[in-house]
Parts: C-alpha cells; structure tokens; sequence
C-alpha cells in the first residue's frame, strides 16, 4: 500500500477532486471518488461503500467522526500516544464499527512545541485560535462547510496536547465573547476575540447574500421561466441589474472560498465515490468493496 496506484489500463485521470467532479459531471455511468462535500454540493449520486464490518453505507448514513474515537481505542492506538511523535503512519482508513466511514482523513495543523521565544501577543493569539477551534463553537461551524467535527475522544487529545505546549510568561490571556451571549463592557476591551460585535465588511457581506438569495427567489417564482428576460421597459427590467447579479455571486463565491480555507483546519474529512447515471437509471443498489487506501 503506497501514495502510487497502478490503476487498469481502461480508467481516466483527472487532477485533483475539481477535474474529478468536472469528470463526473459530463460523462455518463462515471464512477470515482471525491470529498464528500464537494460531490453533495454539485449533486452529485452517492454510490454505497461496504466497511471492514461488511456494512453498506453511504457518508450521510455513516458516522463519520466514529474513525477518530477507533483510532484512540484498543490495545493498538493508531494515533501516537505522544502528539510530538511520529504521525506518517496515522492512517484512518477502513477502520472496524458498524457505523465507521472506511475512508475518513483528518485535516490538521502542526505548531511548535515550544513557542516560548515568540512574540507574546502572537502566542497568545496562537493559542486562543486553538482553543476556539477546539471550542463547540468553533468545531460546530464545520458543518457550514461539510466537514464533520472531530468526536469527544480527539478532542480531548487535542486539549491535552495543547496544556503540554510552552508558552512565553508574559503572554496575554485572550477571552472570546460568544455571539449568542453578550459581556456588556468587556467585548470591547483588548484581548478580547467577539462573534458578536461585527464589521463593516461583514455587514456588506451579510447584505450581498440577502439580496442574492432575494434574486433566486424571484427567479424561481411559479410562472418565472429560467433564463427568460424581463420585457424591456418593464418594472422587473428595471430592478435586475446584470452586472450587479455577477458582482454579488461573485462575492458570495469569495466569501465561501475564504471561510473553507479558515475551517479546514482540524476537521475529520470525507472521501466518498459518486457516480453520474442517465435519467433512466438510480444508484440503488450499486456497492463497492472496502478499500484499504485512499
């Protein structure tokens, strides 16, 4: 088992999971495998994979954070019991339990042990990034873009780890205000990161999606047909700017791309096989054997 696969003679190439989902999408009866958000969120058929415990499951079906809590367990701990050691071995795949994913990866980060000699307000705010991705908070906005929280069991590991890193003495201690609960005074101090108080960017931001979501309303209004122009003149003609439209989807398109870079971090990932079939067949019943390696 190694990163090369000597694939069969009568399959197609593509470069990463975009150039797969390209693939997929155009060409009939494709089958291939792609992270799971990526393929629910171009609609993609999801084919049903059979674990090492021989169940069928597709990644909805699936717990997806079970490979973590399995990889903790048992007398043979996949995950090194030093966070400093080694991790080239750590490997996820086709794990035992019912309910287990067979290909499931982390995303992660690595930062020094020792950040002693660092400034102190970046260690502080190193830390407290840490923390709030740990946080409920923070692994709950996974989901907003189709990661799956790591479970209670990595976790904890993760906390541990970070109690056992150096920080310089002089670091500042950085407090969250949460957006659902307000600390009337302290949010706006120093050191203190709020979910609550927003800026002026965000606002604008918030205002882009309100009236994108207000135009695909319209659009799919009963008796609105898809791409038919309003007549000249009238009041509807008036009121769609084209080049507003582009601009605001544009905009949306940022905001998603920046966010997805943010909160990778830390989170149990999905590799699942999609498949494209015509309108005359489903993918009921369709499984694929366990695979070992990704």
């Amino acid at each position: 088992v190694g990163s090369v696969v000597n694939w069969p003679s009568d399959t197609f190439d593509a470069q990463g999971s975009g150039g797969i989902a390209a693939f997929l999408e155009t060409e009939d009866y494709a089958i291939g495998y792609l992270d799971a958000g990526h393929g629910h969120s171009l609609g993609l058929q999801e084919i049903a994979l059979e674990n090492k415990n021989g169940k069928s499951l597709t990644s909805k079906t699936a717990d997806i954070g079970a490979a973590g809590a399995v990889a903790l367990s048992g007398s043979t701990s996949v995950i090194p019991s030093d966070p400093s050691a080694d991790w080239s071995g750590v490997n996820l795949y086709d794990l035992e339990g019912d309910t287990t994913w067979p290909i499931t990866v982390f995303s992660y980060f690595y930062v020094q042990k020792d950040v002693s000699a660092m400034d102190a307000n970046t260690a502080g705010a190193l830390k407290a990034f840490i923390e709030f991705m740990l946080s409920a908070e923070g692994q709950g906005m996974a989901a907003d873009f189709l990661f799956t929280p790591v479970p209670k069991e990595i976790l904890d590991y993760n906390a541990k780890t970070l109690r056992a890193m150096s920080f310089p003495a002089s670091m500042p201690a950085f407090g969250f205000e949460s957006a659902a609960s307000t600390m009337k005074g302290r949010g706006a101090e120093p050191y203190i990161i709020s979910g609550k108080r927003r800026s002026y960017a965000e606002v604008q931001r918030e205002s882009m999606m309100k009236k994108i979501a207000a135009l695909e309303a319209k659009l799919a209004a009963p008796g609105t047909a898809a791409g038919a122009a309003p007549a000249p003149g009238s009041s509807e003609d008036s009121e769609i700017d084209p080049l507003g439209v582009i601009a605001l989807v544009f905009a949306a398109l940022a905001i998603l791309v920046s966010g997805a870079a943010l909160y990778f971090t830390m989170r149990a990932s999905k590799s699942v096989c999609f498949a494209r079939f015509d309108d005359n067949h489903g993918a009921e019943g369709c499984t694929i054997g366990s695979p070992t390696q990704a």
